[in-house]
């Protein structure tokens, strides 16, 4: 039987929950150059009304349990109050992987810190605490020790992509979005830090199981979860064999999934672009959390925007080969908004209003 996880055993010795959580606000702040979730979301609302408007709009229909998902169709679902995790009731995996990944939770902190209405922040917190209570994570092993990467993998609320997404996409921003309000209390850190670290257990023990060659996205994805959250939590046990781990595997990462020339080996243009992001995204963590980043994977990163340029059409999307899509999603401007964020140069973003009106 697996032991349960209890914060004494990941913190150092004599370290509260109070005084996790002054360390999580302070190290939140720093490295948002000072500015509150509050002040964030003003400056997009002033920025970006017609978004602000949107994201404020899906939350309000999350708060009721509303959302479009994979084999919904166009139209809105109920999907449980709290959601029924585990449910797939309309017989499509991807309908439990993507609600498990947790963007309407993201969403609705994103909306708080648009209106500064806490009844966003109370949800997105009482939702989170609810997964973690009730969706325990697997045995890494059996009763013979023996590593069950099978656990991970398939139609599991715990399969590793999972992971890692709520590692990097998620997770991270409902913590840094909501950390300052009144419903992220030091009970309830406890109990996200705990799940935290088992996220990180599996990222780090499993994943290579299920990845050897790390020549897939799903891995790429896996660890920047691990780099992610190892970044954002220091303090917790392992953290720094964490962050190496990681660092070391998403070089493997873009040595196995990019040719010489700046090709992603999928041969396809969205996922082309995607995986430009997801390699960006590295770095974009790297300037947030001062980490080094060796010259090799940001000249290979590089390359991959030139080809993102090169696989563009005069329209601006993509070629429609391979597992492409035509349209707005995955196009050359993600890669060019993510080479921005990665390398604080707006070159990238010149280079895509080349294309665009």
């Amino acid at each position: 039987m697996n032991h349960t996880i209890t914060a004494a055993d990941i913190l150092p010795e004599g370290m509260t929950a109070q005084a996790l959580l002054d360390r999580l606000k302070d190290r939140i702040l720093t490295v948002n150059q000072g500015k509150t979730a509050l002040e964030r979301g003003a400056v997009i609302k002033e920025q970006f009304p017609q978004l602000a408007e949107h994201t404020i709009k899906l939350a309000d229909q999350a708060l009721e349990g509303l959302l479009v998902l994979p084999g919904t169709g166009p139209e809105l679902y109920f999907v449980g109050n709290p959601p029924k995790w585990e449910f797939n009731p309309v017989n499509d995996n991807e309908y439990t992987f993507h609600l498990n990944r947790m963007h309407h939770l993201k969403t609705m902190a994103e909306a708080y810190s648009l209106t500064g209405n806490l009844t966003y922040a109370k949800k997105a917190v009482e939702e989170l605490n609810d997964w973690i209570l009730t969706i325990p994570c697997p045995g890494l092993t059996d009763e013979t020790g023996a590593y069950t990467p099978e656990r991970f993998s398939g139609l599991s609320t715990w399969r590793a992509l999972e992971v890692g997404i709520r590692g990097y996409r998620t997770w991270p921003l409902i913590i840094e979005l909501l950390a300052d309000t009144p419903y992220f209390t030091p009970e309830f850190l406890e109990t996200l830090v705990c799940s935290v670290y088992e996220h990180c257990r599996v990222l780090y023990e499993i994943s290579p199981l299920l990845w050897p060659k790390a020549d897939h996205n799903h891995y790429l994805m896996e660890n920047l979860g691990l780099l992610s959250f190892s970044c954002l939590f220091p303090e917790m046990k392992n953290s720094g064999t964490f962050l190496l781990h990681s660092q070391k595997e998403l070089d493997r990462c873009m040595e196995a999934q990019c040719t010489p020339c700046g090709g992603q080996i999928e041969g396809c243009p969205s996922y082309h672009n995607g995986c430009v992001f997801w390699f960006a995204m590295r770095m974009v963590f790297a300037r947030k959390f001062g980490i080094q980043v060796p010259r090799t994977y940001v000249n290979q990163l590089e390359k991959m925007f030139r080809h993102s340029v090169f696989a563009t059409r005069a329209c601006g999307g993509n070629f429609p080969w391979g597992d492409s899509h035509i349209a707005d999603k995955e196009t050359m401007s993600l890669a060019a908004v993510s080479c921005y964020m990665a390398y604080s140069d707006p070159k990238y973003l010149e280079t895509a209003l080349y294309f665009y009106p």
